[in-house]
């Protein structure tokens, strides 16, 4: 994908017709290229009052990111004990919310 936006905003940078055309191209390449990458969708999400905790899977492992009442990333796919470091309240609420014994699977199986 990155390759491919990349050929489309040289394309278009290439072709554009005027020097306003060109600067919009480039400001909405240099837009794209700055998102990150999509995130799967959650495994799980906490909600309280304050913060939403959404937990993912990726590459095997589960992966921790925060968000605060007004929808600010605290935290972004962190692991298990940055998780923990960062947020130890919450990673109790989070602990106490699962039932004794309960654990997530990060394994993603194979689809048909």
């Amino acid at each position: 994908m990155a390759t491919t936006l990349a050929a489309t905003c040289l394309l278009g940078l290439a072709i554009a017709p005027s020097a306003e055309r060109s600067e919009h191209v480039r400001r909405r390449c240099e837009t794209e290229a700055s998102r990150p990458a999509p995130s799967p969708p959650p495994v799980t999400t906490l909600r309280t009052r304050d913060t939403e905790v959404a937990i993912y899977s990726i590459d095997g492992e589960l992966r921790y990111t925060v968000l605060d009442a007004a929808g600010r990333v605290l935290a972004h796919h962190v692991d298990e004990l940055t998780f923990i470091a960062g947020f130890p309240g919450l990673a109790e609420q989070l602990d106490r919310a699962l039932a004794e014994d309960a654990w997530i699977d990060a394994s993603v199986p194979d689809r048909p």
